[in-house]
């Protein structure tokens, strides 16, 4: 009995020793699977992460140099129009100038050639010696009148072509040829008889048209061929 009862105890005993090492191991190979597949998994979602980021840099250092280029292509049009919208004002600009230039040479000469002729006109109106063969005093100051007619009126609607000094210079000469003209008109050719004032007058008004109007002429003359580029170098 008594060895039936120690084989029973021993034999109960190491079945629970199996038992609790069975259920050791099991405890340990699970922890163990459960490490690994943590391990696993943390791994793999590591794995794809590192891979998501890669992706997510690369379309974004795609979508960069596409903006790059976009905006490198945008900048480079509007450089090339800018340019071109310069390119046209300049041309126009230029053509503008050029036109401007044409005009004021037109205006220079048309200016210069009424004003010797409204001179020479006077010049021949107020003449103190009449020779054989010279036209009335009356056709030549209709002549002169005429001629300061048209200086006048060409003045009055084309000085703004010119620089101001030099329309103020032509304005000024246009006033002295009117006061000539009028002074010689009422103080000599409508006198009756010669008197001494009358003679004063018309000297006064020959040296007139003789010095300071005719330097004036050729100062403008001067003028005139610097504004066209026709002056001496």
């Amino acid at each position: 009995m008594l060895d039936l009862q120690g084989f029973l105890v021993q034999t109960i005993t190491s079945t629970a020793i199996t038992a609790a090492l069975v259920a050791a191991l099991a405890w340990l190979t699970r922890s163990l699977l459960t490490v690994r597949l943590k391990n696993a998994i943390a791994h793999e979602y590591a794995t794809k992460l590192e891979t998501y980021k890669g992706q997510i840099q690369a379309e974004a250092n795609l979508a960069l140099e596409k903006a790059k280029a976009q905006l490198k292509a945008d900048t480079g049009m509007v450089l090339e129009r800018a340019k071109a919208e310069l390119s046209l004002a300049s041309k126009k600009s230029e053509l503008r100038f050029a036109r401007m230039h044409d005009k004021r040479a037109e205006v220079i000469g048309k200016t210069f050639e009424r004003l010797k002729t409204v001179h020479m006109a006077i010049v021949a109106y107020t003449a103190q010696f009449e020779f054989s063969g010279i036209e009335p005093r009356e056709v030549r100051r209709d002549r002169a009148a005429e001629a300061y007619k048209g200086f006048h009126d060409y003045v009055e609607t084309t000085a703004i072509y010119l620089p101001r000094a030099t329309a103020d210079r032509v304005v000024r000469i246009d006033n002295e040829l009117r006061l000539v003209f009028n002074r010689f008109a009422i103080g000599v050719d409508h006198q009756k008889q010669m008197t001494d004032d009358a003679i004063k007058a018309w000297i006064e008004i020959a040296e007139k048209l003789d010095n300071p109007i005719k330097e004036t002429l050729e100062s403008i003359a001067d003028e005139f061929r610097n504004l066209i580029g026709a002056g001496e170098a």
